[in-house]
């Protein structure tokens, strides 16, 4: 039966290249090359858009095997699989530096070649059902009106969305990576560290805390409250994978309520439809850069 998948074939000894294809084609896959030097390989990559790439580390021209492996990662993210006489420590160190679906060794039985293949193509699909679940989840949370920032367990941020951007004063590009404690500060005599941390000290969601008074960074307006709240993520077996910060504008519940920035009661005369659409205090901005 006919295998779905296509396979391309980077190989410049002409003797393998057809003995490859030849098992190929046994095994029902789709054969495309073979492919005998990098700058051919990638463009018959972007051309047919292969399933999985056989690479010869060793192969003629201008870039060796390595090296159109880690471009065809950059562009496309096509799996590979490399093929090598040379099983030397400091080739595949080097191989293993572009994050391969597999190696496998010259001479190789069919056997070992159809396992390889399946394995990889495995591998592949399992990755790029990840990355699209990933980008679902971001997609999702960048159209959320809450801000929402994602820490891994060592309290650094793996994703902010425009929210919590707008709400802290960082970008994402700045943000990513840093503590969370140096991005969510919050106002002096508010000791209490953000919910996500308290989420990973104690090992359990934390529920919503009211009117917490947040620095953002580089404003005029340097602070806004919120409300927060913080889950833990876990994965298999309770494996911890970090946690989940929401914090969400105040202004309005605040306003609704008939309470001030801090959380005090207005007067009577200040409870009346002059009370400002947006509640944010001004603290100096030595204060919050």
């Amino acid at each position: 039966m006919e295998s779905p998948y296509s396979i391309l074939i980077v190989e410049d000894e002409a003797v393998i290249a057809l003995d490859l294809q030849l098992q190929l084609e046994d095994m029902g896959y789709r054969v495309l090359g073979p492919a005998e030097s990098g700058p051919q390989a990638l463009a018959l990559a972007a051309q047919e858009r292969p399933d999985l790439v056989l690479m010869d580390i060793r192969i003629q021209g201008p870039i060796d095997g390595i090296e159109t492996a880690a471009r065809l990662g950059r562009v496309s993210g096509l799996p590979v699989v490399f093929l090598t006489s040379h099983s030397d420590d400091e080739t595949v160190a080097q191989a293993a530096r572009t994050s391969p679906c597999g190696f496998l060794t010259k001479p190789f039985e069919g056997r070992a070649l159809r396992a390889a293949i399946e394995m990889a193509l495995s591998r592949a699909q399992l990755e790029r059902r990840l990355r699209e679940s990933e980008r679902w989840f971001a997609a999702t949370l960048r159209c959320v009106q809450d801000g929402v920032i994602v820490v891994n367990p060592d309290a650094t941020l793996r994703f902010i969305n425009p929210a919590a951007e707008a709400l802290t004063g960082w970008s994402a590009e700045e943000a990513v990576g840093r503590r969370l404690a140096e991005v969510v500060r919050f106002a002096p005599g508010d000791t209490e560290p953000p919910a996500a941390l308290q989420a990973l000290a104690q090992n359990r969601h934390i529920g919503v805390q009211h009117g917490r008074r947040l620095l953002r960074r580089n404003s005029a307006r340097a602070v806004v409250t919120v409300d927060e709240s913080a889950a833990l993520v876990e994965g298999e077996f309770g494996l911890r994978m970090g946690a989940v910060l929401v914090l969400r504008d105040a202004t309005e519940r605040l306003a609704r309520e008939g309470l001030d920035a801090a959380g005090q009661r207005r007067p009577p005369a200040a409870n009346t439809s002059s009370v400002p659409a947006m509640e944010h205090e001004a603290l100096p901005l030595a204060q919050v850069t």
